[in-house]
């Protein structure tokens, strides 16, 4: 039974890591290169002279950090390390807490940033960009007429649109719900983690 439940782990691990590890790839790729996605979808149709691959100023560092970060994580693997830093990285992945301790940590993490980012519901401040566009997308959404122009075809930004539009209808503030939803995120990624990992 303890095998079976150790292979089960393992394989719950490899589920996870993978699509990280290729997701964390990718994110890495606008960092590494800014202009290569926006003239890859066409962002810089009237900016043909610039160069897909040159790299940012971020290029560099981005890339010695992660070549660091796995060549440790694979002479890890293979008990290559020297025996304090072995059990130095042992010791951050074998560490948990207890339930009622990662339920403190959340609290205080999410009372941190909603202390933080209240004010901003308030403000009145937006960017540059809404008065131009967002602001006119706003007022004018309905529901039951999805945009069809090219540039707002795809479903994020129909979601973006009516959540913002409905948080101006229930809490007479475009920023309200966005707000909620980006506490509830990190706490539903708790809940998902942990039950998939059944670590803390």
């Amino acid at each position: 039974m303890g095998t079976l439940d150790t292979k089960q782990r393992h394989l719950v691990s490899w589920v996870i890591f993978l699509p990280t590890i290729i997701a964390v790839f990718i994110s890495l790729i606008p960092s590494i290169f800014p202009a290569f996605l926006l003239r890859t979808f066409g962002g810089l149709t009237g900016n043909v002279q610039i160069e897909p691959f040159e790299t940012g100023p971020w290029a560099y560092p981005i890339i010695i950090v992660n070549v660091i970060v796995f060549s440790l994580f694979l002479l890890y693997s293979k008990n290559h390390l020297p025996q304090i830093m072995y059990k130095s990285i042992r010791f951050v992945f074998s560490f948990e807490i207890s339930p009622q301790m990662a339920f403190v940590v959340i609290v205080i993490l999410v009372g941190f940033y909603t202390l933080f980012s209240v004010g901003e519901l308030f403000d009145g401040k937006f960017d540059a960009d809404y008065y131009n566009r967002v602001k006119p997308w706003l007022e004018s959404f309905d529901l039951l007429k999805p945009p069809v122009t090219d540039g707002d075809r795809d479903v994020g930004h129909h979601l973006q649109i009516f959540f913002e539009a409905t948080s101006m209808k229930i809490f007479g503030n475009y920023k309200v719900i966005p707000f909620i939803a980006s506490i509830a995120l990190p706490i539903m990624t708790y809940f998902l983690t942990t039950e998939l990992t059944k670590k803390r």
